[in-house]
């Protein structure tokens, strides 16, 4: 993977300066991907599990409210 984006890199004709933009915008972009899955994770997670509950047995409101609270505190 480095080995490719180095190539990548080169097909530039930046400065060492533009280079640096380039890679620290890619990282910003990849931070924030990563930080919307590990959300969408924790979202549909929650969902899933209540999920799986309600599709076992009847579930009180009182768990479908630890649920809700255990995925906003996550």
């Amino acid at each position: 993977m480095e080995e490719e984006v180095a190539e990548r890199l080169a097909k530039f004709e930046d400065d060492d300066g533009g280079k640096i933009k380039r890679l620290t915008r890619a990282l910003a972009m990849m931070a924030l991907h990563r930080d919307f899955e590990i959300i969408h994770r924790l979202i549909f997670g929650s969902q899933l599990d209540l999920l799986l509950r309600a599709n076992a047995h009847r579930v009180s409101p009182e768990t479908l409210q630890a649920i809700f609270e255990q995925a906003k505190s996550n």
